[in-house]
C-alpha cells in the first residue's frame, strides 16, 4: 500500500540500462524492473496506446524520453535559452552546445549531453564532440552524465510516488458507498466543523445521529471523501450495519493484519492513518457497552465515525453530531436544483417545491422520494413512516420482487446489473431495476461499470417488510431457495454475497442451506484473508449444531479457521471432540482429516515430534481407506516439518511421487537452497515457471526465489533484477512482511556490488519494517548486514 511504504526504490543503474537500450538496439534486451512501474501501467492502459510487441519497453522509453525532453527545456529556459526544436539539425545542435558552454552551467551541460545522446541519438554526436564543445575531458563528461542520470532517477521516483498516491486515493474513494460526490443541502456548517476537528486533532471519534433518511450516510461519505482529498487518510474500512462489536473487531483484523503477523490492531493504527466507518451502528452501540468502550480504546488513533438513528451515551470520549431536518429554504433549493430537468417551467417547479416542503417536512430521503414518486400518492400530506408503504403498494409484482432481491446483498455493496438479474433469471428483470432507479428506490452508482445500491434506510424497510409482511416473506424465501438450489447445482456466488447471507441477523437461513454455503465457500473466504469473519460465522452455527453428528464437516472447518486466527486452545477443544465423535460414528476418513488438522496445529506451535506422530496416524488412515488426497496432504505437512528442522534429504524422500503442486515445488526449491544447491533450485524453478505464473502471489515468490538462486550462483546482476521486480510488485501490494525481507535481501546484495548508498537506504527501511512486525529472525539478519556495511564504508 502506497500510504505505508517508503518512496519506491528505483536505481540509477536500471534507468541507465533502459536508456542504453535505445542506443544498442542490436543487443539482446534484458528485462528491466522499471517495466513494472505504475507509470508504465498507466501509459499502456491509455486507449490511444498502440498494441505492439514489447509494449512495456516502449512505454518506459516514452516515459524516460519525455522526462529528459521536458527537463532539458526547463533548464534552457532557466538560463535564458529557447527550447530545442524536435527536428533540430546537426548544425543547430552544435550551436546549442556552444550556447550551453557559454552559460557555464554544469547541470545544463549534463542535460544537454543526456538529450542529444538518447533523445536525438540520430544526430550521432559522439562523446569526443561533447568534450571538444564543452572544453572538458572524458572523465568530467561522465561525471556530468552520472549527475543528471541521478536527477532523472529522482524525477522518476517522485512521479511514480505521486501516481501511486493518486491511485491509492482513488482506491479509497472507490471504497465509499458511492464513487460520485453526493450533494448535501444545509449541512455545510456541520461538515466544516467535523472536518476541522479531525484535521486539527481535536477529535477523532464521532457519533452521527438522526432519524431514518436524514442523511447520516451521505454526510459521513462526503466527510471522508474530503479527508481523502486532504490526503489525511491512508486506509479506509467501511462497515454497513455491523451486527456486533465482535464482528467489527473481526473485520478490522481481517483488513489490517496480515496472516501470522505478531502485530496488534493498535500497532497497525500507529503506522498509518485509518478511518473506520460503522454505518448503521445501532447493534454495536446497544448490545455490549463494555465491549464498545474497549473497541474505541483500541481505535484511539483511528478516525471512527458511527451513524445511528438513536443517540446512545457512551462512557468514553465521543463527539456527537446530531443531524436535524433541513430548513424549508434548503428543501425548496434542493427540489429546484434536482428538478430543473424534469420541470422546465419555473413556476410549476417552485409550486411543487413548496408543496413537498410543507407536506413532507425537512427529511432529505422523504423529500427525494416525494419528488420522484409524487404520481404514486393520493396526497402529498404524508408522514415519513408511511412513505415506503405507499410506494411499495404502487409497485408492480416484478418491481417488488426485484426491490426485495437487493436486500439479499451485503449492506453497502455495489451490485452489477448482471448480478441482480442473472442470479434469478425468471424473477428479477433489468426493466424493473431501471424503474426502481428512476423512482429513487435504487441508486445508480458510477463505478468502473454501472452498478446499483440501496440506501440504509431502504434496506431496513425491506428487512422490516420481510419480518412483518407475509407476501414479502414468501418472495424473499423463494429468492433464497432459488439461490441455494443454484449453488447446489454448481452456481458460483461472489464470496461477499455468501458472507453477507451467513452473517445476516434478520434472514433465518435453513440449517441445510447454511451447511451447503459453509462447505462450498469457506476456503475461498480464507484465501481472501477473511479468517476472523469466518470464525464468527462458524462460531454461531457450531453453537447450534455441535450435537448433530451429521455436522462433523462443520466442526473440521471451524477448527481449521480457529487455528488460522491463532485461537489454539479453542481449536484443540473442537478437534478433540471431532476425533472422538468420528471414531464413535465410524467415520474414519473424516477422523483422518481431523487428525491431520491436529498435526498442523501442533506444527504451528513448534511441537514437531507430536505433530509427526499425528501425521503418521493421518497417513495410515489415508492409505488404509484409499484416500490418496489425505495421505498426500500428510506427506506434504511432514515435508514441511523436515524442512523446518533442516532435514532436507529426508524431505525430498517424503515428497517423491507426490504431484507437483506449487507448494510442493516451493518446498523442494527451499530444500535445494538449504543444501547450497542453487543450480538444482534454479532448474526446478524455471521448469515450473508456467505453473507459478497463474497466481499473482506466486509471481512475487518466484522472483524472490530466482533472486536467491542467482545470488548463490554468483550472478549478482540477475539476482538484483529479480529482487527489484519483487520489490516493485510488493511496494504496490501492501505485503509489509515480505516487503521487508526483500528489502533486506536486495540490500545485502548491493553491499556485494559496492553500491553502499542504496544498500543503506534499503536496509534502514527493512530494519524499520521488521521492528514494527516483530520478525526477530529477519531483523537479526538485517542488523548483521548493516554492521557489515558500516565496516565496508569505514574502510
Amino acid at each position: 500500500m502506497v500510504a505505508d511504504a517508503q518512496k519506491p526504490f528505483i536505481s540509477v543503474e536500471f534507468v541507465r540500462a533502459a536508456l542504453d537500450a535505445l542506443i544498442y538496439i542490436g543487443q539482446n534486451r534484458r528485462p528491466n524492473p522499471l517495466h513494472y512501474l505504475a507509470l508504465v501501467d498507466q501509459i499502456i492502459s491509455a486507449p490511444e496506446f498502440p498494441r505492439i510487441e514489447h509494449h512495456r519497453e516502449y512505454a518506459l522509453e516514452t516515459l524516460l524520453l519525455g522526462i529528459i525532453t521536458d527537463t532539458y527545456d526547463h533548464y534552457r529556459r532557466l538560463h535564458g535559452l529557447l527550447p530545442i526544436s524536435g527536428d533540430i539539425s546537426l548544425a543547430a545542435a552544435l550551436d546549442a552546445l556552444r550556447q550551453c558552454r557559454e552559460t557555464g552551467a554544469f547541470n545544463l551541460m549534463g542535460w544537454t549531453v543526456l538529450y542529444f545522446r538518447y533523445v536525438r541519438v540520430d544526430l550521432d554526436i559522439t562523446n569526443e564532440m561533447f568534450c571538444n564543445m564543452f572544453g572538458v575531458d572524458a572523465r568530467t563528461l561522465r561525471r556530468y552524465l552520472q549527475r543528471v542520470l541521478r536527477q532523472v532517477t529522482d524525477i522518476l521516483v517522485n512521479q511514480e510516488w505521486e501516481l501511486r498516491a493518486q491511485l491509492w486515493r482513488q482506491h479509497l474513494v472507490n471504497s465509499l458507498p458511492s464513487t460520485r460526490a453526493v450533494r448535501l443541502w444545509g449541512r455545510d456548517t456541520d461538515l466544516k466543523n467535523v472536518r476541522k476537528a479531525i484535521l486539527s486533532g481535536d477529535a477523532y471519534h464521532f457519533l452521527i445521529t438522526g432519524v431514518a433518511g436524514i442523511g447520516k450516510t451521505a454526510f459521513t461519505q462526503e466527510l471522508i471523501r474530503r479527508l481523502i482529498e486532504d490526503q489525511f487518510i491512508d486506509r479506509l474500512i467501511w462497515l454497513s450495519e455491523p451486527p456486533s462489536v465482535q464482528a467489527v473487531q473481526d473485520h478490522i483484523r481481517d483488513e489490517l493484519l496480515a496472516k501470522d503477523t505478531r502485530l496488534t490492531i493498535r500497532d497497525c493504527l500507529a503506522q498509518s492513518r485509518v478511518a473506520i466507518i460503522l454505518d448503521g451502528a445501532e447493534a454495536v452501540l446497544t448490545q455490549n457497552a463494555n465491549g464498545l468502550i474497549t473497541l474505541l480504546t483500541d481505535l484511539d488513533q483511528a478516525i471512527v465515525c458511527m451513524t445511528s438513528q438513536i443517540l446512545v451515551p457512551v462512557a468514553t470520549e465521543l463527539t456527537y453530531v446530531i443531524l436535524s431536518e433541513l430548513r424549508r429554504q434548503d428543501v425548496v433549493s434542493m427540489i429546484e436544483e434536482i428538478g430543473n430537468m424534469r420541470y422546465p417551467i419555473d413556476g410549476e417547479l417552485q409550486h411543487l417545491a413548496s408543496l413537498i416542503a410543507d407536506g413532507v417536512g425537512g427529511n432529505p430521503q422523504a423529500v427525494l422520494l416525494a419528488f420522484y414518486n409524487i404520481d404514486s400518492w393520493d396526497a402529498i400530506q404524508i408522514g415519513f413512516t408511511q412513505v415506503f408503504d405507499s410506494i411499495y403498494k404502487s409497485l408492480s409484482k416484478d418491481e417488488k420482487v426485484t426491490w426485495l432481491a437487493f436486500a439479499l446483498f451485503p449492506p453497502g455493496q455495489a451490485i452489477a446489473m448482471e448480478q441482480i438479474t442473472g442470479l434469478w433469471t425468471s424473477d428479477t428483470h433489468q426493466e424493473a431495476v431501471l424503474a426502481l432507479c428512476h423512482r429513487h428506490l435504487v441508486r445508480y452508482v458510477s463505478f468502473p461499470e454501472p452498478v446499483f445500491q440501496i440506501d440504509s434506510s431502504i434496506r431496513r424497510y425491506l428487512e422490516s417488510r420481510y419480518l412483518h409482511d407475509e407476501e414479502a416473506r414468501r418472495s424473499i424465501d423463494s429468492l433464497v431457495a432459488r439461490l441455494i438450489d443454484g449453488v447446489s447445482h454448481h452456481l458460483y456466488l461472489d464470496v461477499s454475497i455468501v458472507e453477507g447471507l451467513l452473517m445476516s441477523n434478520w434472514l433465518n437461513l435453513p440449517d441445510d442451506a447454511v451447511s451447503l454455503l459453509l462447505n462450498k465457500y469457506w476456503q475461498d473466504g480464507l484465501r481472501l484473508g477473511h479468517a476472523a469473519r469466518w470464525q464468527q460465522i462458524l462460531a454461531h452455527f457450531y453453537a447450534r449444531q455441535q450435537n448433530h453428528c451429521d455436522e462433523l464437516r462443520t466442526m473440521y472447518i471451524y477448527a481449521n479457521v480457529l487455528r488460522r486466527v491463532s485461537e489454539f486452545d479453542a481449536a484443540w477443544s473442537v478437534l478433540d471432540r471431532l476425533i472422538s465423535l468420528t471414531g464413535h460414528e465410524g467415520d474414519f476418513v473424516q477422523q483422518g482429516w481431523a487428525i491431520l488438522e491436529s498435526a498442523i496445529l501442533l506444527r504451528s506451535q513448534g511441537r514437531y515430534e507430536a505433530s509427526l506422530s499425528y501425521l503418521h496416524r493421518a497417513k495410515n488412515i489415508g492409505i488404509n481407506w484409499r484416500v490418496a488426497e489425505l495421505a498426500e496432504a500428510a506427506n506434504i505437512e511432514q515435508a514441511q516439518i523436515l524442512l523446518d528442522v533442516g532435514k532436507v534429504s529426508e524431505m525430498h524422500e517424503v515428497l517423491e511421487g507426490i504431484p507437483k503442486t506449487s507448494r510442493v515445488i516451493f518446498l523442494e526449491i527451499e530444500g535445494y537452497l538449504l543444501l547450497d544447491m542453487p543450480d538444482h533450485a534454479l532448474t526446478l524453478l524455471l521448469d515450473s515457471f508456467d505453473l507459478f505464473n497463474k497466481s499473482a502471489e506466486n509471481k512475487v515468490s518466484v522472483h524472490i526465489l530466482l533472486g536467491r538462486c542467482y545470488d548463490r550462483l554468483q550472478r549478482p546482476e540477475d539476482a538484483r533484477f529479480h529482487f527489484q521486480v519483487a520489490l516493485t510488485l510488493l511496494e504496490m501490494s501492501g505485503n509489509k512482511n515480505l516487503l521487508g525481507r526483500v528489502q533486506g535481501n536486495l540490500g545485502a546484495l548491493l553491499i556485494k556490488l559496492q553500491e553502499y548508498e542504496d544498500a543503506y537506504r534499503l536496509l534502514y527501511q527493512a530494519e524499520a519494517s521488521q521492528h514494527q512486525l516483530g520478525d526477530q529472525v529477519a531483523l537479526a539478519a538485517i542488523q548483521h548486514n548493516l554492521q557489515v556495511l558500516d565496516r565496508r564504508t569505514a574502510n
